[in-house]
């Protein structure tokens, strides 16, 4: 999956981890998680936003399901969660 995230905070963020986890606390672990560059902070009058990629493998049952994504920085002091992510 491929996200397109801006960040209202103020220092630039590092996506670290990434985890998908369903409905019934399943985990589908990612193979490679890539972020070219760090996600900068929006500024007043502009709006930033940061690539990250995650790849998982998944049976085509699995990928039937929705799941709840989490992404973390380095010291899992800044998450950022996202719910009922599907797959075609």
């Amino acid at each position: 999956m491929e996200m397109v995230l801006s960040h209202p905070g103020t220092e630039p963020w590092t996506v670290a981890g990434a985890v998908l986890r369903g409905a019934k606390g399943e985990v589908l672990k990612p193979l490679a998680l890539w972020a070219p560059e760090p996600i900068l902070p929006a500024a007043a009058g502009r709006f930033d936003r940061g690539r990250v990629v995650v790849e998982v493998q998944a049976t085509p049952e699995e990928a039937r399901s929705a799941y709840t994504l989490t992404l973390w920085d380095a010291g899992r002091t800044r998450t950022v969660t996202l719910g009922n992510v599907t797959f075609p």
